[in-house]
Order: structure tokens, then sequence, then C-alpha cells
């Protein structure tokens, strides 16, 4: 279920010019029952000013995101790793 948010997320993600490569970016995404997100936090991000803003535009361009294939399964926040060389 992470894995099709992910993907979902990364196929509206433009990734910025210049970042080293193996720079990780780890964020937080908040959303509600529904798929909609609510917020976002960043953990450890080490690609600078650009590459969050890049993350950030695609998380809010993914909304609302793909539902799970059970209800049971919702979780409130998920984590993405983002990896600009990928």
């Amino acid at each position: 279920y992470v894995a099709a948010i992910q993907a979902h997320v990364e196929r509206r993600w433009f990734r910025p010019p210049g970042i080293r490569p193996g720079t990780n970016c780890t964020v937080h995404v908040l959303q509600i029952p529904g798929g909609e997100v609510v917020g976002l936090r960043f953990g450890e991000c080490a690609g600078g000013e650009a590459l969050r803003r890049s993350i950030e535009t695609a998380v809010q361009n993914a909304s609302p995101l793909p539902a799970p294939p059970e209800p049971a399964l919702f979780e409130r926040e998920i984590r993405l790793v983002f990896t600009p060389e990928e």
C-alpha cells in the first residue's frame, strides 16, 4: 500500500537539477480517509530547499492519495523516502 502511494507521488515529482547522487529525503505525509493530504513534515533531508519544495509540490499534486485495498489498512501518516537519482 505504501509502495503504491510512493509510486503515485513520484509520477508527479520533477527532480531538481544539481542534487548530489545518494541524497535521500524523508517526508511524513498526513492524510484523512479518502486520501486527501492535510499536511506533511520533513524528516532527514540533506538535499536543500529546492529538493524539499519539489517533493512538497509533488505530494500536493498527488492528493488525493490512492486508497488502501482494505479500509483497515489505512494509515493517517505515511513515511516516504525520495532519492533523486531513481
